[in-house]
């Protein structure tokens, strides 16, 4: 489903872009490897064996080798992506805040990932056991912070379409967009930040959890202005 809600993220891009057959690439990047990365997960789970950190067999220790490749290709997608849209974007302005504000968001997963993947692997070297959960620290949860890095693009590229495509002014639109890219921004923020000193989410420090509800209540309140001003009479 990630993959999916990526790549239709990836073509919504293109549509902002100008035409050049290197945009086209790079989103074909994103597309093929998202593809692979879902029929190679899905293959080992198909095996009964575990998709990542499973070293058992040669065959497993390949598949668990191009899933790690595979990704680089995706975050260089991104990253070419991110530069043509910085470079010359097509789209109304509360659309491109979403892409640069979402297409940054990933490369970030991404290192939070790589770090997810140091550790299950010195786990399996060292037990030769594929761990059942990753933690940072004691009980900081990587797996949140890794999975809420490539959404925020997909969220905030719906309510960019929304506000552009409705009644909002384009000044509206714009101010409605950055409030939410604002707050996923601290969201994502503070939940990186606690699981990597270490705490559970639901236990961050008290400026994080600070952050954490400013961002979490100021992109829900995005959609809610956008609705209320869409929903003002003329």
């Amino acid at each position: 489903m990630s993959f999916g809600l990526l790549v239709w993220a990836v073509v919504w891009i293109l549509r902002h872009l100008a035409d050049r057959w290197w945009t086209r690439a790079a989103a074909g990047l994103v597309v093929f490897s998202s593809v692979t990365e879902a029929v190679l997960i899905t293959a080992q789970r198909w095996r009964g064996t575990a998709s990542h950190f499973s070293q058992a067999t040669d065959t497993d220790a390949a598949i668990r080798g191009l899933i790690g490749n595979v990704v680089l290709l995706l975050v260089l997608g991104v990253v070419v992506l991110l530069v043509a849209a910085l470079v010359r974007f097509e789209g109304g302005a509360a659309s491109r805040i979403a892409v640069l504000v979402g297409l940054t968001a990933v490369p970030a997963a991404r290192g939070i990932g790589q770090r997810m993947a140091a550790i299950g692997e010195q786990t399996f070297d060292d037990t030769g056991h594929v761990p059942y959960e990753i933690l940072f620290g004691a009980e900081g949860s990587a797996e949140l912070a890794h999975a809420v890095g490539p959404h925020g693009l997909q969220l905030l590229a719906v309510l960019a379409i929304l506000c552009e495509a409705g009644r909002l002014g384009g000044r509206a639109a714009v101010a409605v967009t950055g409030m939410a890219a604002l707050g996923y921004s601290a969201f994502f923020a503070a939940i990186t930040v606690t699981a990597y000193d270490g705490r559970a989410p639901l236990h961050p420090s008290a400026a994080m959890a600070v952050l954490l509800v400013a961002g979490l209540l100021t992109t829900a309140a995005a959609p809610c202005v956008a609705f209320a001003r869409a929903a003002r009479p003329t």
